[in-house]
């Protein structure tokens, strides 16, 4: 899956914009009782990279060692609960979420979405 750092930002807003809009809110997101638009800043550049590693199942462990992150509850909380809060992100055993076997991959319809637009 190779694309541009602006076709990949493009594709992600409008599939953002797709899950949001019946929310009727713009690209911002809270967390820990902060705003932040899902799309700018170190945030944004941290989920884009998750989003890319994602296409094939990883562990926790594995996919925060690649971002240069440790591997805590605030950093899960932090670059997981958006993703998996609007389904670009899913659990490869839903049932058992902290289970030591757990891995994320990119949610079927986002997959899907991202295949189409090539």
């Amino acid at each position: 899956m190779v694309q541009t750092y602006s076709n990949f930002v493009e594709e992600l807003s409008e599939a953002l914009s797709e899950e949001l809009s019946p929310l009727n809110t713009d690209l911002t997101a809270s967390v820990n009782n902060r705003n932040f638009s899902l799309l700018d800043g170190e945030l944004g550049n941290k989920w884009r990279e998750m989003l890319n590693l994602c296409s094939t199942p990883r562990s926790r462990s594995e996919i925060l060692r690649q971002l240069g992150l440790t591997n805590q509850t605030k950093n899960f909380k932090r670059y997981f609960g958006v993703l998996l809060e609007y389904n670009l992100l899913i659990m490869t055993i839903p049932s058992k979420p902290s289970s030591q076997n757990q891995k994320y991959q990119l949610s079927e319809k986002f997959a899907d979405y991202l295949k189409g637009k090539k």
